[in-house]
């Protein structure tokens, strides 16, 4: 399960529901149902803990950069981008704003960024700082 997966299939609600109620094996059940068996990207990933309790035989492999300047790049360029990150020239604009599923999904992204520290600068990108405190924080937290 990737990112582009919870556009592609409309999933920004099953996830904003997880945030609600915490219910991993919904959430799993979900994507396990849409033919999924493994996640390698945000927004699954941020729930590791809770999908492994659902399911015991489950396994988490932590793939890291070379440097957490490596990953705090490829972030801005890619979802921490001013034209990806969530705001004004996102999903919140039209015509993605008159669509639940798009609204449920930038919730979710709002989410994701302010569970990971992510600060935005004055172009709405995300600063280099926060990425990295980021990664290496979630690095951190996986191995631990």
């Amino acid at each position: 399960y990737h990112m582009k997966e919870t556009v592609n299939h409309f999933h920004g609600g099953a996830f904003l529901q997880f945030l609600k109620d915490r219910d991993a094996a919904a959430l799993a059940a979900t994507l396990v149902g849409a033919g999924f068996d493994a996640t390698t990207d945000f927004p699954a990933t941020l729930f590791w803990e809770e999908l492994l309790a659902s399911n015991r035989s489950a396994r988490v492999i932590l793939t890291v950069r070379d440097s957490p300047e490596a990953w705090a790049e490829s972030f801005r360029k890619t979802i921490g981008s001013a034209d990806r990150a969530p705001g004004p020239r996102n999903f919140a604009r039209a015509p993605f704003k008159y669509f639940k599923a798009a609204r449920d999904l930038l919730e979710v992204v709002d989410w994701l960024y302010d569970e990971l520290g992510i600060e935005f600068d004055a172009t709405g990108a995300a600063t280099t700082g926060s990425a990295i405190r980021a990664y290496e924080d979630w690095v951190t937290t996986v191995k631990a």
